[in-house]
């Protein structure tokens, strides 16, 4: 068998069809589909059963609640496939997804594949691939994770060898960028240079719902801070080369993603200071470092300082 693919899903009764659907009408079949239900409560399950009624190759296993991750790691812990996928429930893949990537990997024995993918939104279909021209070593590999927007750290626009993947397991702990953290301990293990399929494969559904009550943990610390210190302290032990490269494009990511926090917060309604306040001490904590960064332009420290200092201001310029 080439394909496991892992389909975590809670309470998607709204979207799993599309979801499933599009992997029966790929041209390639050779194939397992792990759907994990993670303690739904809405008719997801039972659509699925429907769905996948006298289709050997499809497996329904049901869980109590315990996230994502938990059920990610579900799904390899069950894994046949010589490689492995993940896809979300709400997502889809295109037509000829799974044929193109077989033949590259046959082609290229790759232990890791990287596809673009297309993002819809309000009906708009935007595409996004790399222009790495493969295959690339895995270095190049884990610097795109922060800085190429077509590879990112996520989970679905990978396939990995079963081989290497099922000794690695998701951070359950962890409740934002785990699969960040995953993608980077895999490409900092892999012993090959990684292929990057430059098609878009795969089509990620954004919806218009405010993401701005999920920034903090229930302890009010930035939700983000766990995995990046688990990055940087996994990154300073290793042996790889050019790490100091890697650590800065890592910080370089997370002060981005601090920025996008502060302003979503700053032009949201009712105005929160005391959320403000607390990612202001962590942009306080990184400023001179970031001021002295010969990587930043001069326009762009500005502006963090701007919002350092002033951050109401920075909002009202409208400066990300």
């Amino acid at each position: 068998m080439f394909y496991s693919i892992i389909i975590p899903f809670y309470n998607a009764e709204k979207t799993i069809e599309r979801c499933i659907k599009s992997i029966l009408i790929q041209d390639f079949t050779d194939y397992e589909v792990l759907l994990v239900n993670d303690g739904s409560y809405d008719k997801s399950g039972e659509k699925v059963s429907a769905l996948i009624e006298n289709d050997m190759r499809f497996t329904l296993i049901n869980n109590k609640h315990a996230g994502v991750s938990h059920s990610r790691n579900t799904g390899i812990s069950n894994v046949k496939g010589d490689f492995v996928m993940f896809v979300d429930a709400d997502d889809s893949l295109e037509p000829l997804c799974l044929k193109m990537i077989h033949d590259t990997i046959l082609s290229e024995h790759c232990q890791i594949l990287i596809f673009g993918y297309n993002t819809i939104k309000n009906n708009i279909k935007t595409p996004y691939v790399s222009e790495l021209i493969s295959p690339v070593n895995t270095n190049t590999a884990l610097n795109a994770l922060y800085t190429d927007c077509s590879v990112e750290g996520f989970s679905w626009n990978k396939v990995f060898s079963a081989n290497m993947l099922l000794k690695y397991r998701f951070d359950e702990a962890l409740s934002h960028c785990e699969d960040l953290v995953f993608n980077t301990i895999l490409l900092s293990e892999c012993s090959q240079n990684v292929y990057v399929l430059p098609m878009p494969l795969y089509n990620y559904y954004q919806s218009n719902t405010s993401q701005t009550t999920h920034f903090f943990n229930d302890d009010m610390t930035f939700c983000y801070d766990p995995a990046f210190k688990k990055i940087e302290s996994y990154l300073s032990t290793t042996g790889i080369k050019n790490n100091n490269e890697i650590l800065t494009n890592v910080r370089h990511k997370y002060l981005e993603i601090l920025q996008y926090t502060m302003y979503c917060l700053l032009t949201s309604k009712p105005f929160n200071s005391k959320n403000i306040n607390i990612l202001k001490k962590l942009l306080f904590k990184n400023i001179t470092r970031l001021l002295n960064d010969k990587h930043y332009k001069i326009r762009q420290k500005m502006h963090y300082f701007i919002l350092c200092i002033m951050p109401k201001l920075y909002a009202i310029l409208k400066l990300i």
